[in-house]
């Protein structure tokens, strides 16, 4: 059974699927997308601009992983290409684990912050 988050992680998905390209929508197995499909919240409602790049939709983060997913096996056509995603997500992941990581340092944790106000 699928839990309620991936269930609304796949509804997401085919709400994201049907703003691209005709042409990468197809390089997506039918199987794939039929599982989605099958498996999608019928209650969730999904809303936002397809204007906007990826990454600055509010989108849930295993919503991320399935597109993540469908980039790096279906629109990375290349070695190289993939290469580049991998290499991509890692310097994300860096990034990401240096923010976390000034935020939540466990020798500044207990250490009381004052902010100045001009």
């Amino acid at each position: 059974m699928i839990s309620v988050k991936n269930a609304n992680a796949m509804a997401e998905v085919i709400y994201y699927l049907k703003g691209i390209r005709q042409e990468d929508l197809n390089k997506i197995p039918k199987k794939l997308l039929q599982y989605l499909n099958e498996n999608a919240s019928k209650e969730y409602k999904c809303n936002f601009d397809y204007n906007k790049p990826l990454k600055e939709l509010k989108l849930l983060d295993e919503t991320r992983g399935i597109i993540g997913m469908i980039c790096y096996n279906y629109w990375c056509i290349t070695e190289k290409q993939k290469e580049q995603y991998i290499k991509k997500l890692s310097e994300n992941e860096k990034k990401y684990q240096e923010i976390l990581h000034e935020l939540y340092n466990p020798d500044n944790l207990f250490k009381r912050r004052f902010i100045s106000k001009k």
